[in-house]
């Protein structure tokens, strides 16, 4: 089945070089199989680098621009143009493994398989603190469910690595646009919310491990400050998740009674200011009122 691959990016071209490098020694799949990447933002176009890619890609490449910056809308304006039925979502900071065409093409054999989602495995720039914990992995979009094929929870599917059916995108509508990165603005969610509404749709959601990426890791994104700030628009994301579904909020709840179960373990100063950061971030999004226009600068790395 042919595979549509969608890339969006905001200054980072040599992230970019590599992803593409990966993609060219991936492997030698015997289906079609396109690259379309998306330059995100007003100047996006102007200042997305080609001279430096690959030569000799092996397969068609489709530079297109979305002049309105957002992750969500980046790969909604993907989905639009893309020419085949699997549609296969990075992020411009990964490089991939081996095989990683091809396992995702395999995974959809199954016609009950709507999404798809890989294994995200960290690629330090720097050795990380000894308080980077599974919470922490979570935040930095890494994601390892072992070895074995499984079916897949909609909270399993990270945007950095994962794929769905193009009619499926089409036919749900797309990412949310009120939700994923936007600028300097650290709201995810969008592809929780795009996997939640495929399974309500009846789709299956598959965990494909053989469809690894590795993500770098800048060395900013290893200090508390940046943890606290990404718990922070956690908690503003969790407010929009729950204002498109009531039983979201469900949600919400159950990471405050873990956090609680944490403090009664013996949680660090470190859980504290990040459950604080959460629970403000609740209370903005609250006191806004939902979504509001953001800025148009892309994220510095």
């Amino acid at each position: 089945m042919a595979l549509s691959v969608a890339v969006s990016t905001c200054r980072r071209p040599d992230g970019l070089t590599r992803l593409l490098a990966s993609l060219m020694e991936a492997d030698g799949c015997d289906f079609a199989w396109e690259l379309i990447v998306v330059a995100n933002g007003p100047d996006a176009a102007a200042r997305t680098r080609t001279e430096s890619w690959p030569r000799g890609f092996p397969a068609p490449l489709r530079v297109v621009h979305e002049p309105r910056l957002g992750l969500s809308r980046a790969r909604n304006r993907a989905v639009g143009v893309a020419r085949y039925p699997l549609v296969a979502f990075l992020d411009d900071d990964v490089t991939v493994g081996p095989g990683w065409l091809s396992a995702y093409e395999r995974a959809f054999a199954d016609a009950k398989v709507g999404l798809a989602a890989g294994p995200v495995a960290p690629a330090w720039r720097a050795e990380p603190p000894s308080w980077i914990d599974a919470r922490a992995l979570a935040d930095l979009s890494c994601l390892d469910l072992g070895e074995d094929p499984r079916r897949a929870r909609p909270g399993e599917v990270v945007g950095a690595n994962f794929a769905a059916r193009r009619e499926l995108l089409r036919g749900l509508g797309g990412f949310r646009e009120d939700l994923g990165r936007r600028g300097g603005r650290l709201l995810s969610g969008e592809e929780f919310d795009l996997a939640r509404r495929a399974a309500a749709a009846g789709h299956g959601l598959l965990y494909v491990p053989e469809a690894r990426v590795w993500h770098d890791i800048d060395p900013a994104r290893l200090r508390r400050a940046w943890h606290l700030r990404r718990s922070y628009w956690g908690g503003r994301t969790a407010v929009r998740l729950a204002g498109s579904a009531p039983s979201e909020s469900d949600a919400a709840g159950g990471r405050a009674r873990r956090i609680a179960a944490r403090r009664r373990a013996g949680a660090t100063l470190f859980d504290e200011a990040r459950h604080a950061a959460w629970r403000a971030g609740v209370m903005v999004e609250h006191l806004l009122g939902g979504a509001r226009p953001g800025g148009d600068r892309c994220p510095p790395g």
